[in-house]
């Protein structure tokens, strides 16, 4: 079966990204127990918060779009790294809770819906595009890297972090045949990439870097006998090994160009 756009959309509509991770499950969305939990889940990316620090240094601010705010917790922190954001997501449920997440900290920016194959956006808007785990679930990603293309500046910086096909965790989700994204059902479209592919898809781009990112498993909130095991034996191996040994089978791979 062909999944469309719309499919992503509802998908996305009902699954609120992050709320996964969340240990109550039943928190209502705009609480202050929702924003404490949500703020709590980017620790289980530690590794972004040096990511997006060198990003912001590099890009040395400006108007940044990030395709796939999602709940606006990383476009949060490009406001507070000096970029003026814009936010686009194509859940509408996803986009209120960005807006809000802004102002309840009283950050400028704005958080849109749109489509990531084909931004409602001028030829040369932006001085930096971001995007992290989102353009993968896209029916194109070829159209959406296009439309990156085309918003972005002359010189504009780009940080995108996609999955990694030959990781950790895509063997063991293809070993166990459990779901990447939500216990109750995975995303209608979930592609992973190889370094190669990537250098591929964003040929037109120019000082073309692609690192690994390792992030050390954290106990799952699943039920069942898979989980346990994951919980009690998969995270504390993992924990073990040395970074450099785990880095290279990392989930994320996280790009950075120029145009």
């Amino acid at each position: 079966m062909k999944h469309t756009l719309d499919d992503v959309q509802q998908y996305w509509d009902s699954h609120l990204n992050l709320t996964q991770f969340f240990p109550d499950e039943e928190v209502a969305v705009g609480s202050d127990e929702f924003w404490r939990q949500l703020d709590a889940s980017m620790d289980r990316y530690a590794y972004k918060e040096a990511v997006l620090e060198r990003f912001a240094s590099e890009a040395g601010g400006g108007e940044l779009l990030e395709i796939g705010c999602g709940l606006g917790l990383e476009l949060s922190r490009l406001s507070k790294l000096g970029f003026d954001v814009t936010g686009l997501d194509l859940a509408p449920n996803a986009v209120a809770v960005a807006h809000a997440n802004l102002q309840r900290q009283g950050l400028t920016g704005r958080a849109v819906v749109g489509n990531a194959e084909a931004l409602e956006f001028a030829d040369e808007t932006f001085d930096a595009v971001y995007s992290s785990g989102v353009i993968q679930h896209t029916p194109s990603i070829e159209a959406a890297i296009a439309q990156i293309w085309r918003v972005l500046k002359p010189g504009g910086r780009i940080l995108i972090i996609l999955y990694h096909r030959h990781s950790w965790f895509n063997l063991l989700q293809r070993l166990s045949n459990t779901n990447v994204e939500f216990e109750s059902g995975d995303a209608p479209i979930i592609n992973s990439y190889s370094r190669g592919e990537l250098r591929s898809l964003f040929q037109r781009f120019r000082n073309l870097e692609i690192e690994t990112e390792y992030y050390y498993p954290k106990p799952t909130t699943r039920g069942g006998t898979l989980a346990r095991l994951y919980n009690g034996v998969f995270v504390p191996f993992m924990g073990a090994l040395p970074k450099a040994v785990a880095q290279p089978f990392g989930w994320h791979l996280v790009l950075t160009a120029e145009k």
